[in-house]
């Protein structure tokens, strides 16, 4: 399949759903799903993004956010993932590639 297209508006609300590598159901421990959700709220709280809302699934995650001026999409799912992914690699006690560090990402923007 095709990796989706990265669109990014200069402004506007962003509704991103981003997937597990082979939609593995990593998340299902909710030990590691609060992983991804202390994220989020590290980016909300450092004032990077505006989040309105999140759903952690076991095998994906749907976010609705917008960003901050001094900011791009691009850098917080970076962030995202790349903190994730660590935090996750330390839990599990593995090195090298997780579920988490090559999930990908697509969004819709509204305005």
């Amino acid at each position: 399949m095709a990796r989706p297209k990265h669109l990014e508006a200069e402004t506007g609300y962003y509704f991103i759903t981003t997937n597990t590598e082979k939609r593995k159901s990593i998340f299902r421990d909710t030990t590691l799903g609060r992983m991804v959700i202390d994220a989020l709220y590290y980016l909300r709280d450092s004032g990077r993004v505006c989040l309105y809302g999140f759903v952690v699934m076991p095998d994906h995650v749907h976010i609705l956010l917008s960003v901050s001026r001094d900011e791009s999409l691009s850098k917080v799912m970076h962030s995202l993932k790349s903190f994730t992914a660590k935090k996750l690699n330390r839990a599990t006690h593995q090195s090298g590639k997780t579920a988490f560090t090559v999930m990908e990402y697509g969004m819709s923007g509204m305005h």
